[in-house]
């Protein structure tokens, strides 16, 4: 498992993405885990292992899907209680995850419970930008489950930023490369996962 500095609580870090839908989640994700390899592990709650030269750095909630929901909105509407569990077993240092599907206050909180540093990252490019990126692709989500989803996600970090035994992350508007830069700048552990 990857070293994790010891700033970092005992149990690791996790590692989360909110926004509004077509903000770039699942593309910033993408560009933080470029470097690593995958090996998808089956059960209750899915994940992929994710490695670099063939070792286990941290591991990432939910699926990887092109052209559909991907991350934790890839799972099961009735996550939640089995995904509180899992984090609460502490299976991996390093957990990242994205979506809206797990990205709530009981999940992080559940997270914290389990001696994670937990660090939330709200990208939010704009809602111009985030309908544009909707548009391009060819989302057909209700615009009033949009405006519900894109409250929520501010609602969450919101909350986070009360919460002094949290972080909370607002990178820039910016190509998903450079978004991964300044987190990683923010957050070292993370150095290695992205950005081939």
């Amino acid at each position: 498992m990857m070293a994790i500095p010891n700033n970092i609580a005992p149990a690791g870090a996790l590692v989360y993405l909110v926004g509004a839908p077509g903000a770039g989640k699942s593309t910033l994700m993408a560009a933080l885990t470029s470097r690593c390899d995958r090996a998808t592990a089956d059960g209750r709650i899915p994940y992929d292992v994710l490695k670099i030269h063939g070792q286990a750095v941290g591991v990432e909630m939910g699926r990887r899907r092109p052209g559909g929901f991907s991350g934790t909105d890839a799972m099961s509407m009735s996550v939640q209680r089995g995904a509180e569990q899992w984090i609460s077993a502490r299976p991996a240092r390093l957990i990242l995850g994205e979506g809206m599907r797990l990205g709530n206050m009981k999940f992080f909180q559940a997270a914290k419970n389990a001696g994670y540093d937990v660090h939330i990252v709200h990208v939010n490019p704009g809602d111009g930008i985030a309908q544009q990126q909707r548009a391009e692709r060819g989302s057909s989500q209700n615009a009033q489950w949009v405006a519900s989803a894109t409250t929520r996600a501010r609602n969450v970090a919101d909350s986070v930023m009360k919460d002094p035994e949290m972080r909370l992350w607002l990178p820039a508007h910016d190509k998903p490369e450079k978004i991964v830069l300044s987190l990683i700048k923010a957050m070292p552990f993370l150095e290695g996962l992205g950005a081939r």
